[in-house]
Order: structure tokens, then C-alpha cells, then sequence
């Protein structure tokens, strides 16, 4: 693994928006971490990394392998794998996340869901989709009754499911594509579609609120910020480049549409960043642009953030700074609260990997990162 303080990655030959940074820990985020080699996760997946979930000490994995690794935030070591002969995906998995009790709920390309038991390597199979999971969101509302969650297909309709009961409560359809990313809080669900459209649904009830048609190619990105009740809004990129935002008071027509790069770049990740009482958004493309923007004056660009020289397909955000990982493997560090003119360059850079980032996410409280990638390595940063 590579790492530079310049953070500009050599050319080739997607979070905790709202965590505050104890002092000296914010300035070792800024300084870079104590060891810039990483620590790698052992054993790595033999196949890409294709999402990743953190949950308390437990990061897990899922990849193209068919299996699932648990490994341990403290010590890195692998705690158990989650595929057997009798147990687990017989395809790729394609999306994780964890119950609140801390149980993994997985899918894949073969169409179903496993609810691995706490502590073992056995599982139960939900079977109600008919075509490839692409996302899996479980409640973690701790004054919830019952264990919810929601899945999203290519068999074009999400699901909604009593997870202690092992059983599908709803199917919300109403896409006329595959349904590539939901996200959910409360009664609220959002999903997105290679359709181009954006459905609104009342979880309750399984109602449609609204299905604007809103991009002209499929969408890609898709972000609900979290502590939302303030600001209120979702943000969707799409593959012709649109960027849109809709105000979750009047989901009937977007408060805001524009096309943030100018070159035709893929709109292809998307983060809020929050920090001393101010809000922005990060817009990522799939020619490494990076843009801040400031949804206060109309979506105007602050500053871009550079560096990257491949597309960048996944963020994470902590108190101010921008985590960015890109297509060929390097993450970059950027302070969103000091930018400097119309370029901001990075505060370093890390070759975590040798494949795309496809999972990003902070762990003990802001203390260590967590980069995945495509090449089959997870790997544990510390900053403390």
C-alpha cells in the first residue's frame, strides 16, 4: 500500500456526517494516521469487496467469493466467516448491514437474503425476491418494536421485512427498472431506479407518496444526510450528471436541479459535510472531479476538492473532512472547512488499496478508518 502527503495518486499504467472530533483527534485526522501503511485484515476475500458494514467492534464484508468476513475493529483479526456448504450465497454479495442487536443481514446475486444468527456462521434464508439484491437497510431506531428492514432489487420492487417473524410484510413495487439503492428512515423509504425515477413511500402503509420521474438516465448515487430534521432534504446524481435535491416536506417537485460538472462526468457519489454549525454537500464524478457546494446560496460551488485522477465512488465525512475513495484504490483526505480558492488540494493521500473503494466508514467513535476495495483487502487506519 501506498501513501503520499501530497495526495495526489499516480495515474494508472460511497458514514458518520454529524460526529464531532475531540481536539487532538481532529488534528491527527489532519496530520494523517499513526501507521500510513494501514493495517490489513487477514484473511482478505479471495474476489472484490462489494460493501461493507461497521457496527460497534464487528466490521463485516461481502464479496464476490460468496462469503462474508467478520473482523474485529480492536485487534483487526477475523472473528468468523459467514459461508458454508449448507449456509450462506451461492452468487456475489452485493450489500450488508447490521439488525440492532447486531445480527448481519446480507443479499446477493442469487436473489436472497440471509439473516445470520449473533455469534454463528448459520443463517436464515428469505426468498421473496426474484432477480439480484442491490441494497439492504435494517431499522436501528432504538425505540422501534420488532426488528424491520427493507431490500431493493433488480426484480424491480423493494420488500419489507418482519425480521424476527422471518417473513416479507409488504412489497412496494413501482419502478419499471431495477431498483438500485433505498434509503429509510422512519415511515419514510426512498428508492431509486436505473428508470431514472425516485420513489417515495409511506413504509407504513406501503403507500406511493410520490414518483417523480426526475433524471433522464439511471441514478447512481442516492443520500439521505443524516440529523435531517433541519435541513430535510435528499440528494440524487444520476449517470447523465444531474444532481437533484428535493425538500422532504413536498416530495412532488425537486427544490433544486443542476449539472455540477461540466465535462459529462457520471454524478457518481454523494455526502453532506457538517461542521461548526454549517452545512454543504460533496458531489463526486467519475473523472475524479470533486466539488463542495453550498445548498445556502443556491448549490454554488465553494471550492473543488482535488486530487483524485480516477472516478470516485465512495465518501465518508467527519467533522469537516472529506473521505474520498476513488477507482484505482487511493482514499484522500480533504479539510472542507479551510478551502483554498477555487482548488483545494488534499491533506494526504492513502493507496489502500489495489481496486476501487466500495466501502468507506469510521469506527470507535472517529478513532479508525475503514477502507475495502475491490482487490479483495479490508483495511484498518488508526488515528489515535
Amino acid at each position: 500500500r501506498r501513501s503520499r502527503s501530497s495526495g495526489r495518486p499516480p495515474r494508472a499504467s460511497s458514514s458518520h456526517p454529524s460526529m464531532m472530533l475531540q481536539g487532538a483527534l481532529r488534528d491527527s485526522w489532519e496530520q494523517g494516521p499513526v501507521d500510513a501503511e494501514g493495517q490489513a485484515l487477514e484473511p482478505r476475500h479471495d474476489r472484490p469487496i462489494y460493501c461493507m458494514s461497521v457496527w460497534k467492534t464487528d466490521i463485516v464484508t461481502g464479496s464476490a467469493d460468496h462469503g462474508l468476513h467478520v473482523y474485529d475493529t480492536q485487534t483487526g483479526g477475523l472473528k468468523r466467516r459467514l459461508f458454508t456448504r449448507q449456509y450462506g450465497h451461492h452468487e456475489w454479495v452485493t450489500c450488508v448491514d447490521h439488525t440492532l442487536d447486531g445480527r448481519v443481514l446480507s443479499g446477493g446475486m442469487d436473489s436472497k437474503l440471509c439473516l445470520w444468527r449473533a455469534n454463528s456462521a448459520t443463517c436464515d434464508d428469505l426468498t421473496d425476491h426474484r432477480e439480484s439484491i442491490s441494497a439492504v437497510q435494517c431499522d436501528h431506531d432504538a425505540s422501534a418494536t420488532g426488528t424491520i428492514a427493507i431490500s431493493a432489487s433488480y426484480d424491480k420492487t423493494l420488500k419489507v421485512w418482519d425480521l424476527d417473524a422471518r417473513q416479507c410484510l409488504q412489497t412496494l413495487a413501482g419502478h419499471t427498472a431495477p431498483v438500485v439503492d433505498l434509503k429509510w428512515r422512519r415511515s419514510l423509504c426512498i428508492s431509486c431506479g436505473r428508470d431514472g425515477r425516485l420513489i417515495f413511500w409511506d413504509v407504513t402503509t406501503g403507500r406511493t407518496l410520490a414518483a417523480p420521474q426526475i433524471h433522464k438516465g439511471p441514478v447512481v448515487s442516492l443520500h439521505l444526510p443524516e440529523n435531517n430534521d433541519d435541513w430535510g432534504l435528499v440528494f440524487s446524481g444520476a449517470q447523465d450528471g444531474s444532481l437533484v435535491a428535493f425538500d422532504l416536506r413536498d416530495t412532488r417537485r425537486p427544490v433544486h436541479r443542476s449539472t455540477p460538472f461540466a465535462d459529462g462526468s457520471v454524478l457518481s457519489s454523494l455526502a453532506d459535510v457538517q461542521a461548526s454549525g454549517t452545512r454543504s454537500l460533496v458531489a463526486g464524478g467519475s473523472k475524479g472531479e470533486q466539488v463542495l457546494l453550498d445548498p445556502a446560496a443556491g448549490y454554488r460551488p465553494i471550492t473543488h476538492l482535488v486530487g483524485h485522477a480516477h472516478a470516485v465512488v465512495s465518501h465518508c465525512t467527519v467533522d469537516g473532512l472529506v473521505i474520498s475513495g476513488g477507482a484505482n484504490g487511493w482514499v484522500l483526505v480533504h479539510d472542507a472547512m479551510r478551502p483554498t480558492g477555487h482548488e483545494t488540494e488534499s491533506l494526504y493521500g492513502l493507496g489502500a488499496n489495489q481496486g476501487a473503494i466500495r466501502g468507506l466508514a469510521l469506527a470507535h467513535d472517529g478513532a479508525k478508518l475503514v477502507c475495502a476495495g475491490e482487490d479483495g483487502q479490508a483495511v484498518l487506519y488508526s488515528f489515535a
